[in-house]
């Protein structure tokens, strides 16, 4: 520890003797009285510096009192008389030449140290180790880097603090302070990576979130976009079953107006042709009574060739041409009938599209379902008269049938009668006398 400072000749101080307690010293004064010209001193003394020697004098001393030693710098310099440039003596001003007006440097006499009164000079711009270690002043080494750490210039850098105490300089510090630093370095340098690599993780995360967020809000949009469209397709749905229940009752509307138009066209139809059809029906009953008297005449002959009668010609009432008009007339009436069935089925498949349905008034509904009823009696009537047509057809087969075996029988009779009654054939018409003749002729 030091005890006591000295200053002899240093800078501003002539002679200056400064005591030290065991505690905290602090020096203050006005600017420009030599309280950093203290500190010069002392590293003048510890670490060899520049000796400041005070203006006018040739001699000058630093002297530190220490526990254990006392430890002296004494600096002297050329006494210089004349100026180097001009050679013109310098008188009392021994700094600045009074004719020329140059700078006349120090040239040290001698520059030593005292240890207790022991000398210790040419030892070059490092102090020797004894002294050194007796100062305990001197720079401290952490690693290749030597820092000072008991004297401070007034400008210079906080130790540890101050930007000369960074990075690679602060990690050196360290190193030499704490124990085992490496590995605090290792884990600095590892924690330093696993926080770019958070960092990085923070920063795609955040980026993450950002992109989620858009797609968040976009899913909502197209949520209420859906919520709003289903909306409408509810509302659409319930239009649509209104519409549709409107169309069905349209289109039974529509299907009752064609029915009934339909039938209109019938019953104008059966209104045209009812005469043809009475006519017809008028024929097909006098059809049905000729026929009637053709299977008794048939009936009659049969019941004659059982009888074994005397062969006797049976006068034949309807000729071959008149079954053949009936014949030809049935036929054309069949025709007619055939048509009228044609346009009948052409009525039913009619199909009538794009028709606006009437306002129909009461009365003319119970018109129109009145002639309704009239033309489903007089389609009831064609029905029955269609099917009496097809027996008619069945009829006229089976009567031609009859006639071409009647045709047969008759003939195969005549032929017997001549041969076992030639005396009563007719030499001039062929046939057997008539009754007349036979009264003429008694036989």
């Amino acid at each position: 520890m030091i005890k006591k400072i000295t200053l002899i000749n240093f800078q501003s101080h002539s002679e200056t003797h400064i005591a030290l307690t065991d505690t905290m010293n602090v020096i203050i004064g006005a600017s420009d009285s030599g309280k950093s010209a203290i500190r010069r001193a002392v590293q003048c003394l510890a670490r060899k510096s520049p000796f400041y020697l005070r203006y006018g004098t040739d001699e000058g001393r630093v002297t530190i009192e220490f526990d254990d030693c006392i430890i002296s710098r004494v600096y002297k310099r050329v006494k210089t008389t004349k100026c180097p440039s001009c050679k013109e003596s310098l008188g009392e001003n021994k700094r600045v030449c009074g004719e020329c007006g140059t700078l006349i440097p120090d040239k040290p006499a001698a520059d030593y140290y005292m240890v207790d009164e022991q000398k210790y000079d040419k030892f070059g711009m490092q102090l020797p180790p004894m002294i050194a270690e007796k100062i305990r002043l001197c720079d401290v080494m952490f690693g290749d880097l030597a820092v000072n750490i008991n004297i401070q210039t007034q400008f210079e850098d906080m130790f540890f603090i101050g930007n000369t105490f960074n990075g690679s300089n602060r990690n050196k510090l360290i190193s030499g302070l704490v124990p085992d630093s490496e590995k605090v370095d290792v884990a600095i340098k590892e924690m330093s990576s696993e926080k770019n690599e958070k960092r990085n993780e923070i920063k795609f995360m955040e980026k993450e979130i950002e992109e989620n967020t858009n797609k968040l809000d976009l899913l909502k949009k197209d949520v209420c976009d859906l919520e709003s469209l289903h909306k409408s397709i509810e509302e659409t749905k319930t239009t649509i079953a209104t519409k549709m229940s409107q169309y069905e009752e349209l289109k039974k509307c529509a299907d009752i107006l064609k029915s009934i138009q339909n039938m209109e066209r019938m019953g104008t139809f059966l209104s045209k042709h009812g005469d043809a059809l009475v006519k017809a029906g008028e024929f097909v009953d006098k059809i049905y009574q000729k026929v009637q008297k053709f299977d008794i005449i048939a009936e009659t002959l049969d019941g004659l060739v059982k009888l074994k009668l005397i062969p006797v010609e049976i006068p034949t009432r309807i000729s071959l041409a008149v079954i053949n008009e009936w014949v030809e007339l049935l036929e054309s009436q069949i025709e007619t009938h055939v048509a009228i069935k044609q346009i009948h089925k052409d009525l039913s498949d009619q199909k009538i599209l794009d028709a606006k349905i009437p306002v129909i008034a009461k009365d003319q509904i119970e018109k129109i379902l009145g002639k309704v009823e009239d033309c489903q009696k007089q389609n009831s009537m064609i029905q029955a008269t269609s099917a009496e047509f097809k027996v008619s057809d069945q009829t006229k087969i089976k009567l031609r049938d009859e006639e071409a075996q009647l045709t047969e029988t008759k003939n195969c009779i005549q032929e017997a009668f001549k041969k076992e009654h030639g005396e009563l054939i007719c030499p001039h018409r062929g046939d057997v006398y008539a009754d007349e003749c036979l009264e003429k002729f008694c036989k």
